[in-house]
């Protein structure tokens, strides 16, 4: 079966093909290194000088090649991330944004509130030895505790279901052709 007959490639299944020509490119180099020198009185690889010569630039054209063929498949997975809209808690997000999302804005937002807390009041009031007009020091705060709380279970409910979408995403969506320039 042809790739054509396969249907177009999914998001998941690019992502992989990018792990693999990765694997492929670090056994270039080893090949690479093997190959490109040896001492004099060992047997070369090849029958002979030009045999090995020629290995070792096809392998450094292979690599040229494994170069381009991820660069293409990355800037189509970035297209497609741009480009494909998922909606979580009734709300439109790239992929893009959602990866951006995942991996520290929800973090940031989650911090936000998680530092909405009375302890450098608290530390201070103890440090302080007495006030000048001899009245009784208590911290006040300045954020709402519910709302606090509301804001950290609906950040990390999103942060579990980035992850659940994703996942789901990825598995479903075709990878998109980035338009030529």
């Amino acid at each position: 079966m042809t790739e054509e007959e396969k249907g177009p490639m999914k998001l998941i299944e690019a992502m992989k093909r990018l792990k693999l020509l990765e694997k492929r490119m670090a056994g270039n180099w080893e090949n690479i290194t093997k190959y490109a020198s040896q001492l004099s009185h060992e047997k070369l690889y090849f029958n002979t000088h030009e045999e090995q010569t020629k290995e070792v630039s096809g392998i450094i054209q292979s690599t040229h090649d494994l170069v381009w063929e991820y660069m293409r498949l990355k800037a189509n997975i970035d297209y497609t991330n741009l480009r494909t809209v998922v909606t979580i808690k009734g709300k439109e997000y790239t992929i893009a944004q959602l990866l951006l999302m995942k991996r520290k804005m929800v973090a940031v937002l989650k911090s936000s509130y998680q530092a909405l807390n009375s302890k450098s009041a608290e530390s201070r009031m103890h440090r302080t030895v007495a006030v000048p007009d001899g009245s009784s020091v208590s911290v006040i705060t300045f954020f709402n505790e519910r709302e606090k709380n509301v804001q950290l279970l609906y950040w990390m409910e999103v942060e579990s279901e980035i992850d659940a979408r994703l996942e789901v995403v990825n598995a479903t969506t075709d990878l998109l052709e980035m338009p030529e320039n």
